[in-house]
């Protein structure tokens, strides 16, 4: 209940300010227009969202639009007082042009904000071409894999499966991918993919040295020629200063001619969402195996 009326009060407070303002005649009504229009298309969206069973949280652009606004609305207070037009012209006209300063970084933070959302929700609203992409870059995957000849194994933490399901959508995989590991636990990263646990304890499961290891592990497990390995922070909670969500640890596994084990490691850092740093993790890490592949 919490959740749902704090922003709320954040809402009406703004707009009954507003509308106050321009009642006294101090803010134009194009202003308090944009302002609440942002407010009744981001709820729409909301509403649509929680209709299909997702939700959409206040991003921290929403939280610096708010502050920006209630900040902007006091200092119209401040400006349309009787008092203040007693003050000298200088110091007016400066209180005058700081306010409308404000306010129009509250109205670029307004609409700034609104689209960030509607691009988050893109996927929701049809927009987004990412499922289409996706599937293209699994199928020239799978197609690099079936010309060279070589076998793939997955080593997954935070998207759960995602890697390997996206792998065995594509007609023919089972020629190709071999299987994989789901290691969401530390446990199962040690008796699984044989995780070393002085490796844990020095750089943290979210860390190079753990994906280097996992995607080691996958490939001896499996004996593949190929194993991509992914641990990271998806979030909402979990991150840390070190590690904030969104920071995901990819590995790559390969054998060279020699047969000998070769691994790369690499650190990313994803913005939006936990579903939005799942998909772009499993992208990166598909992208890992196109690459050394087409090497």
């Amino acid at each position: 209940l919490g959740k749902f009326l704090d922003p709320l009060a954040d809402k009406i407070l703004v707009t009954a300010a507003l509308l106050a303002l321009i009642e006294l005649g101090s803010l134009p009504a194009w202003v308090a227009l944009v302002i609440i229009a942002r407010e009744f298309l981001v709820s729409g969206l909301r509403m649509v969202a929680s209709a299909e069973g997702q939700v959409i949280a206040a991003s921290p652009l929403g939280k610096v639009k708010t502050w920006t606004q209630i900040i902007a609305v006091l200092l119209f207070i401040i400006k349309s007082g009787t008092w203040a037009k007693t003050l000298p012209s200088e110091i007016y006209l400066s209180l005058y042009v700081v306010a409308w300063a404000i306010m129009l970084v509250a109205l670029v933070m307004t609409l700034w904000s609104m689209i960030d959302y509607f691009v988050k929700a893109r996927r929701l609203l049809g927009f987004a071409q990412d499922e289409q992409v996706e599937q293209k870059l699994t199928e020239r995957v799978i197609t690099a894999a079936l010309a060279t000849g070589q076998t793939i194994a997955t080593a997954e933490s935070l998207t759960g499966g995602l890697i390997g399901a996206a792998l065995t959508s594509v007609p023919g995989s089972s020629a190709v991918y071999v299987g994989g590991v789901n290691s969401y636990t530390e446990q199962v990263k040690m008796a699984e993919l044989g995780v070393k646990a002085d490796t844990l304890s020095r750089y943290t499961v979210v860390s190079e040295p753990v994906a280097r290891e996992m995607a080691q592990g996958a490939l001896d497990k499996f004996k593949t020629d190929l194993a991509v390995s992914v641990t990271g922070v998806a979030g909402p909670g979990g991150g840390s200063e070190a590690t904030p969500v969104g920071t995901v640890c990819h590995g790559i596994a390969w054998r060279d001619a020699r047969g000998k084990a070769q691994v790369k490691t690499y650190t990313k850092h994803y913005p939006g969402d936990r579903a939005s740093v799942r998909r772009q993790t499993m992208e990166y890490a598909l992208q890992l195996l196109l690459e050394r592949l087409d090497a």
